[in-house]
Parts: C-alpha cells; sequence; structure tokens
C-alpha cells in the first residue's frame, strides 16, 4: 500500500517513531494536544486566517495526513464532518486520542494517499498540509483527491519548499540548535 520513495518512506519511519509536532508531556490529556495545537499555530499564525476553517460547518472534510489532529480539529470545531487518512498508526492513534478527549468526532483511516478508500464525490474539501512534497508520483494523489472530492469542492493544499525562509529557520534554529539535533525531516513540519 506504501508508494516507493526516499523521503516519503523515511518520513513514514521518522512519524511511525515520533509524530509530527510531538511534545513531552501526557499524550492521554487533552492538556497535551492543546499544547501541541498552541505551539503550531503560534509558529504559523496565518494559518486560520488562510483556510477559514471556520466555513465548513456541516460539510464533509478529509484531510490527508493527520499528524496529531491539530488541523482536522480546527474544522470539525467549526462543525465539519471530518475523516483523515495517514500512513501512520502513531499519528492515527494520536489523532483518535485527540479527538475523543475533546470530544469530537473523525472517520480516521490508515491509507495511502494515492489510493484513497473512499467512493467518488463523497468530499466537499480535500485539505492537506505539509504532506504532499513527500509522496513521489504526486499526480496520483492529486488525481484521487479529485475523484474523492464533488463537483465544485474544494482542494486546500499547503506544501514546503526546501529552501523557503521558514523551513530552514526551523531546521537550523528551532530544530537543529533548539532540540540538538540535524534530521531530514522536523516535527512541526516536514
Amino acid at each position: 500500500m506504501i508508494l516507493d520513495g526516499g523521503s516519503r518512506e523515511q518520513s513514514r519511519r521518522l512519524w511511525s517513531a515520533t509524530a509530527c509536532g510531538e511534545k513531552r508531556g501526557d499524550r492521554h490529556s487533552a492538556a497535551y494536544f492543546l499544547q501541541v495545537e498552541s505551539e503550531r499555530y503560534a509558529e504559523q499564525d496565518w494559518v486560520h486566517e488562510y483556510f477559514c476553517y471556520r466555513d465548513f460547518a456541516g460539510r464533509r472534510v478529509l484531510e490527508i495526513g493527520v499528524g496529531q489532529g491539530s488541523d482536522l480539529m480546527q474544522f470539525a470545531k467549526a462543525g465539519a464532518i471530518c475523516a483523515g487518512v495517514d500512513i501512520t498508526d502513531n499519528h492515527l492513534r494520536l489523532t483518535r486520542s485527540n479527538f475523543a478527549l475533546r470530544g469530537k468526532r473523525a472517520a480516521l483511516i490508515k491509507a495511502d494517499a494515492a489510493r484513497l478508500p473512499f467512493p467518488d464525490g463523497r468530499f466537499d474539501c480535500v485539505y492537506s498540509f505539509g504532506v504532499l512534497h513527500h509522496i513521489p508520483k504526486m499526480d496520483r494523489v492529486l488525481r484521487e483527491a479529485h475523484r474523492v472530492l464533488r463537483p465544485g469542492g474544494l482542494l486546500m493544499l499547503a506544501v514546503y519548499h526546501k529552501w523557503s525562509a521558514f523551513h530552514l529557520f526551523s531546521k537550523l534554529i528551532g530544530n537543529g540548535l533548539g532540540k540538538g539535533w540535524y534530521g531530514s525531516c522536523g516535527k512541526n513540519y516536514p
């Protein structure tokens, strides 16, 4: 089910061991997930305004690559009908816990984004943040995303460019110096 590819496989291995955005603390408490969420949006404070999560009440939203569920939770808090896919059990487990602890619901499935397990036209919105650039043959994923979107549905994607100021600063300062590691994939961003 997993596509071949160096960066994608490397990301899968990393996120299976350490979740994207993982923090120290009790992963069985709502406070932990609120801390993850707070730090994520402090780092990228433009996200709420840009993606307008609040506008999706009653709409079906699919997130590709759920991480710990912070973004999907924003849709859920707005009243969206949420689903998410991820290639790691770790992310799915954490997102399930996040949603259960905070009284929200989401259909969460371990799945490859190039073969989504949903019927044609199922979603009003397909969303993915910081994931697709890890997937070789991204065109397959985009075809699948369009397939599961209803006619006129919204595809919202964000990817990182390896030479962007945000990425370089986060790698060198945030992780390299601040956390003492120099891996090829960050904790809050790919």
